[in-house]
């Protein structure tokens, strides 16, 4: 039987840390049952690498994980409860694409194999062990999760996602922003359809390393800056924000509630009855100029949010964090919750 390789990694668990110590090519002749079963172990070996080694302030919650679906070429994602829909494409060549337009490429410098999934939900593409970069996928209800293990010092320092229907704008705190294309002109943009956390890194110790966003053209590169002292392997993040889907319709329940806004006093009464139940909710609203101009300015923030000062998006995240989904759900525009709870963990 002809033999087929398959990489071996060896581990050493430390009292700090899940620690790969080396990726190790060996001829082994097996069944393509067993080859199979060996790239399962892998996955799920990845898998737990980002599990363990994600900081515990951005941990995906279980109630939170989006499980993906088997398709032909591919998984789909779904979210709970809303229109947010994206694929994952079986292929390191393909795109993963979102329900709002935009579709963001595999970083080809990781030199990945095409997808197993990992029995904890987790999309899996083994890299080569030359490049030593492989790529783990694992999304939430609100965002989708492009996490490189870096095995060692020879992997490329740069990890490159084209987009394509957006255009990517670097903010100041490291985020990125995303706007619809008008037409083949990247340049020409309309309405915000998705965002890009800060991103970060940590090697096997636990300890950041440095990393950031460029923006070259319509592609976004994350920066890795690791050095020989560095322990390996190191999970490294960017965080797609998925919530694009549901801009228009929260911008258009905003505006609606707007128009109305003089014809619902009860409505209005209760919910400035909520917001006096919390001193600190009261106090953010009261910041932002009042509820009608904080409504407003979350319509502003889901068309456009780098257009708002950082006062103003500072303000709406501490209204968000102090329950604002309350309030927003009785004056109907429900499907701002998740863009605000989106601004609340940003």
């Amino acid at each position: 039987m002809k033999p087929v390789f398959r990489r071996v990694i060896q581990t050493v668990a430390t009292a700090s840390a899940f620690t790969v110590a080396s990726f190790t090519l060996v001829a082994v002749p097996t069944s393509a049952a067993h080859a199979e079963a060996a790239r399962d172990s892998i996955a799920e070996s990845l898998a737990a690498t980002v599990s363990n080694q994600t900081p515990p302030s951005v941990q995906i919650e279980s109630s939170e994980a989006v499980d993906p679906q088997p398709l032909e070429g591919g998984y789909l994602l779904v979210a709970p409860g809303s229109e947010r829909v994206a694929v994952i494409p079986e292929s390191i060549d393909g795109d993963i694409e979102f329900a709002s337009g935009l579709a963001v490429s595999l970083p080809t410098e990781a030199g990945a194999e095409d997808a197993t999934q990992a029995s904890t939900g987790g999309v899996v593409y083994e890299g080569s062990a030359d490049q030593e970069a492989s790529l783990v996928i694992m999304s939430a209800a609100d965002s989708v999760r492009i996490h490189t293990v870096i095995h060692g010092p020879r992997a490329s320092t740069e990890y490159t996602y084209s987009l394509e229907g957006g255009t990517p704008t670097l903010m100041p705190d490291g985020s990125v922003v995303i706007h619809a294309q008008r037409g083949d002109d990247p340049r020409e943009t309309s309405a915000e359809i998705g965002s890009v956390e800060p991103p970060w890194a940590v090697d096997a110790r636990g300890q950041s390393v440095p990393t950031r966003f460029e923006v070259r053209g319509n592609a976004l590169v994350q920066i890795v800056d690791f050095d020989l002292d560095t322990a390996f392997p190191v999970v490294a993040d960017p965080d797609f924000w998925w919530w694009a889907a549901t801009t228009v319709g929260c911008a258009a329940e905003v505006a609606a509630l707007v128009v109305a806004w003089a014809k619902l006093p009860s409505i209005i009464a209760k919910a400035n009855k909520i917001i006096s139940s919390s001193a600190k909710l009261q106090a953010a609203i009261k910041k932002l100029g009042g509820l009608k101009k904080s409504v407003e300015l979350m319509r502003k923030y889901v068309q456009d949010r780098s257009k708002l000062t950082g006062a103003q998006r500072a303000g709406i995240a501490a209204a968000a964090g102090f329950g604002v989904s309350m309030f927003t759900d009785l004056l109907g525009v429900g499907t701002c919750v998740s863009l605000i709870r989106a601004i609340a963990k940003g």
